[in-house]
């Protein structure tokens, strides 16, 4: 982040002249230390200004932490609607599922927001990137409001233990009121998130900066705020590894994963060059090794409630050259191009609601929904013995060459076959030795097509039998225009043999294949490419299926609220 970045608690207002001198200082010049960002992960209480004013056995633990360095307006801090301090930040605890009760987040007077996962290892899972709450915006080209400052932080714990802790915080950035509703459900060892319900209200009118519009960054809903300089090598204090992130991922509007690395920070500048709109409702700040300067830090993921339907939101981020690993030197945004977010008046507002995770590994979303269980025999990262085959004909062509998938590397089939029903160009990989799925009974692959070409898909397994080998395929007609992710799962007993009497043995599969194929006249034939990746076989009979409902705990708090609610409905006649 340059001097456009720098994390403030109010508009960045520069003259001329000192905009000149700044820009010419950018290569020497640092971000603002935030020493609170880097302090350890302490035992609870352990701080001597920090008071402890929530306290349970068995849930939160909530801390009151006075005074910051960098945080020079605390906000006010209330309990179930009675006051229990100011704080420049409140620290939240909660009992790991393997004992000992961690920090998951810390929330700041300044809007910045920082999450772990709830495991509690020796040594303690450091802190690394901050989430910072929305909007950020440009009102003049050297005017910047960078993050909110709260005044309130209201507290409800009425609803535990048994439901998410339930916070308020309200404030203001720029000419803007902000509301906060958050919603902190119980944290697991593997991920915590903190859902967030943004509203901004105009207090006076505004008009964002058309240039920074056109950079993706005149108005941030949300921003991510992070450190890298190297992998693997050294920076200032002797430190190795110097890195909270090293990169950023997400789908973009044309449905192919997004993905880089930051670069070496040598130079300064936008982390894009050309911007893609967001495809999907995610957008990660990465952590791909176990290894930074200050211990394995948590990967960040900022997931939209929903992609907005008349406007795109633009993922961008800035990143600034420096040595010193206790300035965060990346920022991350989601900039919004919405036409009605260039120009308010007094009284207009906005809402938008999304998620914000930390969890110990990149989100992977199928594995996080346990779709992935079984066997993952074949995923492109390593070594693979994979071809183009197609039959004796010239005017068939293809290739088959790696690509970024939809969370790592994927195999694309590119091909052109032609106009003549019957053609077919094929991805063919071979196993030696032979894969033994005879435990399994279904396969799964990812894949995508393209919507451009519509053919149908062969799928075939090739099955060794003593000293022959038989085909086992099925088809799928006119399939290959879905030009997103998704997964293809077909039972072991849905492929059909090739030849008679032949009999399929998993224990001994020499290959996969799938075929893009000109069926009938129904398909296009002509060019097009399908990616694949993610290959695995599974047991569908032996996963774990829930044998009775679950229970739902007696809540209180719930009942009555809904009770409540049902009485101010009532009609005098009786009626809801």
């Amino acid at each position: 982040m340059n001097s456009y970045h720098e994390r403030t608690q109010s508009g960045l207002h520069l003259n001329r002249s000192a905009w000149i001198v700044l820009t010419c200082l950018m290569a020497l010049m640092l971000l603002v230390t935030f020493l609170k960002y880097l302090e350890p992960v302490s035992a609870l209480g352990s701080e001597v200004d920090c008071t402890l004013f929530y306290t349970t056995a068995d849930h939160w633990q909530l801390e009151l932490c006075p005074t910051d360095d960098s945080i020079t307006t605390p906000m006010t801090v209330t309990l179930n609607g009675k006051e229990v301090g100011t704080a420049a930040y409140v620290r939240l605890y909660h009992p790991s599922q393997n004992g000992g009760t961690p920090q998951v987040a810390v929330l700041y007077a300044s809007g910045f927001v920082r999450l772990k996962q709830n495991a509690d290892p020796t040594p303690s899972i450091p802190f690394g990137t901050s989430f910072i709450l929305g909007p950020a915006y440009w009102s003049g080209m050297e005017t910047y409001h960078h993050n909110p400052q709260i005044d309130v932080l209201m507290i409800d714990t009425e609803w535990l233990p048994n439901a998410p802790l339930r916070m308020t915080a309200v404030g203001g950035v720029g000419e803007f009121e902000v509301r906060y509703d958050l919603t902190l459900p119980t944290p697991r060892d593997r991920q915590t998130r903190l859902h967030v319900t943004q509203t901004y209200t105009a207090t006076a009118a505004v008009s964002i900066v058309p240039t920074r519009t056109a950079e993706a960054q005149g108005f941030k809903l949300v921003q991510a705020s992070s450190m890298f300089i190297n992998e693997g090598d050294t920076c200032d204090g002797g430190f190795v590894n110097c890195h909270d992130s090293n990169g950023i991922r997400f789908i973009g509007d044309n449905l192919a994963r997004e993905e880089i690395r930051y670069p070496l920070t040598s130079t300064t500048g936008f982390l894009f060059t050309d911007t893609a709109a967001l495809g999907d409702t995610w957008l990660d700040i990465l952590h791909t090794d176990d290894d930074s300067w200050q211990g394995n830090t948590p990967n960040g993921r900022i997931t939209l409630d929903e992609l907005p339907q008349t406007y795109d939101l633009i993922p961008q981020g800035w990143i600034s050259a420096t040595n010193d690993p206790t300035q965060d030197n990346v920022g991350v945004w989601l900039h919004s191009n919405d036409p009605a977010a260039q120009t308010w008046q007094v009284g207009e507002s906005q809402t938008v609601g999304y998620w914000l995770l930390a969890q110990d590994n990149p989100p992977d979303p199928w594995v996080d929904l346990g779709l992935r269980s079984g066997i993952n025999f074949l995923d492109f990262e390593e070594s693979y013995n994979c071809q183009f085959v197609k039959p004796n004909n010239p005017a068939i062509t293809g290739t088959i060459q790696p690509i970024a998938g939809y969370d790592n590397t994927a195999l694309q089939l590119g091909y052109d076959i032609g106009t003549t029903n019957g053609n077919w160009a094929q991805l063919r990989c071979d196993f030696d030795p032979p894969l033994n799925l005879a435990e399994q009974d279904h396969l799964r692959f990812a894949w995508r097509g393209d919507n451009q070409s519509g053919n149908s898909l062969e799928v075939g397994l090739v099955s060794k039998n003593g000293a022959q080998q038989f085909i086992f395929g099925r088809g799928y007609h006119h399939a290959t225009q879905r030009h997103w992710w998704g997964d293809l799962v077909i039972p072991f007993d849905f492929l059909a043999p090739w030849e008679e009497n032949s009999s399929f043995n998993p224990a001994e599969i020499t290959a996969i294949f799938i075929s893009v194929v000109k069926a009938s006249d129904t398909d296009s034939g002509g060019s097009g490419t399908i990616a694949f990746d993610h290959f695995t076989a599974f047991n569908a009979l032996s996963r774990t299926v829930q044998s009775e409902f679950e229970s739902v705990p007696a809540h209180l708090t719930a009942t009555m609220k809904a009770v409540d609610w049902l009485s101010a409905q009532q009609q005098p006649s009786g009626i809801l």
